[in-house]
């Protein structure tokens, strides 16, 4: 069963916040965007996950 995550709902109401600041209150965020910051934190946390793999076996 696919447990739904919180935290995208969360990046999604950010991102919108952080657009929002940058054009009108009324421009809505595309899709292609939200998929690209999606994709950078889930990028980021595999970094941070595979990082502190490696640390964890090397020490």
């Amino acid at each position: 069963m696919f447990e739904p995550d919180i935290r995208l709902a969360r990046y999604d109401r950010l991102i919108n916040a952080v657009v929002a600041q940058f054009f009108h209150k009324k421009f809505k965020p595309n899709a292609f965007l939200k998929i690209c910051f999606l994709n950078l934190n889930t990028l980021l946390e595999f970094i941070n996950k595979s990082l502190m793999n490696y640390v964890n076996y090397k020490y």
